[in-house]
């Protein structure tokens, strides 16, 4: 099909729709395109942010793209088909292995530059597994969400460097939208008032779907192994989705339940940018590393002070000026840090607080990533062109 006006027109494929940071950061970037006059289509399967998506503009195709089953491919090599027949898509932005195999095998790779978004440091522990995971290094350049991730590459997969150019562009939050500023005092304190928080406590708020890699129940052991007095001078507020039907969440939940005075778990349906503010502070602690600490850069920019487990990225986004660092998969550290963090006064974290909007908006603001994206997008658009014009005509 051939291209009747100079508008980019670009095409973001992942796996689904459903609630996670890959899927928030795809909507994103698809907002953002949108504002700046560019044709943004996702292909994906249809989830939650569905409607969301549609509502932003653009165009939406839900198709299982992210199906793993060697029997679905010729059905998602004919939905790419159909969207590169409808449309004329100057470059694709991939964010998941198993969608980057589709365009591979079905030979996209060499009708337009794809570019892939490297998003988690996958398992590598075999090569067949580093095979797989090589497909995300196939275009001719490729986006790392981290420092972190980008070194992962750079010492996993340096044979693949020859062939792609890496470029780390961290992922950005919008500051008008997680601005403490939007928020009154009774705002606040209703939502405490709902989280069932005393006068008296001071508040962490640990967000995140309710997973054993979160670490949820290494901070219940934390915060259980506080002396009585210290536990009634905290409030630790769970705020994400959960699977009913997991153990690990059924078990949590349970210590959670018998302690109310100290726990409250939500299901992460609240106003999130509200709730940060109704914080006094924001704990992230998984188990293994994050590629990227998303809710970390969403707590700095509401200016509340950070704690965070000391791994992967972590010292790339957060500084003792904004937060503390502490050494992951163990609590009775972490509980000595929640009990210097109660005695903090309140100058003291509002300081950390504002150090940290700061930050933000300096290194992580979503208008940034979404420049930065743009300008590889289209670098690799225009190189494209000019290796095409520059080929032998046979």
């Amino acid at each position: 099909m051939k291209k009747t006006t100079q508008k980019t027109t670009i095409l973001q494929i992942i796996p689904n729709l459903t609630i996670g940071g890959v899927q928030g950061h795809t909507l994103e970037l698809h907002e953002g395109f949108c504002r700046r006059g560019i044709q943004s289509l996702i292909l994906a399967d249809e989830g939650p942010l569905t409607p969301l998506a549609e509502k932003m503009g653009g165009e939406i195709y839900t198709h299982p793209i992210g199906s793993k089953n060697p029997l679905d491919f010729y059905k998602n090599k004919k939905k790419v088909e159909e969207i590169l027949h409808r449309h004329a898509v100057d470059a694709i932005l991939v964010g998941s292995r198993a969608p980057a195999w589709t365009l591979a095998l079905g030979g996209f790779y060499k009708k337009l530059p794809i570019i892939g978004t490297y998003h988690g440091v996958y398992g590598h522990q075999n090569q067949l597994k580093r095979y797989y995971n090589q497909i995300m290094l196939r275009g001719p350049k490729t986006i790392a969400v981290s420092q972190y991730v980008a070194k992962h590459i750079q010492q996993i997969y340096p044979e693949a460097l020859g062939k792609t150019e890496l470029h780390t562009i961290p992922q950005g939050v919008d500051t008008t939208f997680y601005n403490p500023e939007k928020f009154t005092e009774l705002d606040i304190q209703e939502t405490r008032i709902s989280w069932g928080v005393g006068k008296t406590q001071k508040v962490i708020l640990v967000p995140g779907r309710i997973r054993p890699i979160k670490g949820q129940d290494l901070i219940v052991e934390a915060a259980l192994n506080l002396p009585k007095f210290e536990q009634q001078t905290l409030k630790i507020i769970f705020l994400g989705p959960h699977d009913p039907q997991c153990p690990y969440t059924s078990k949590l939940l349970e210590k959670v339940k018998a302690s109310p005075s100290l726990f409250h778990y939500s299901s992460g349906s609240e106003n999130m940018p509200l709730s940060y503010a109704s914080a006094d502070g924001v704990l992230q602690y998984s188990t293994k590393p994050e590629s990227f600490g998303r809710v970390v850069i969403e707590g700095m920019a509401m200016e509340k002070p950070i704690i965070l487990a000391d791994q992967g990225p972590a010292r790339e986004i957060l500084t003792a000026k904004e937060g503390f660092l502490t050494t992951p998969r163990t609590p009775r550290q972490l509980s000595e840090l929640l009990s210097f963090f109660m005695t903090l006064p309140e100058d003291r974290l509002k300081t950390l607080g504002k150090r940290g909007r700061d930050r933000v908006k300096r290194l992580y603001s979503l208008e940034k990533n979404i420049e930065k994206t743009l300008f590889v997008l289209q670098e690799s658009i225009r190189q494209w062109h000019h290796k095409q014009a520059s080929a032998p005509r046979p």
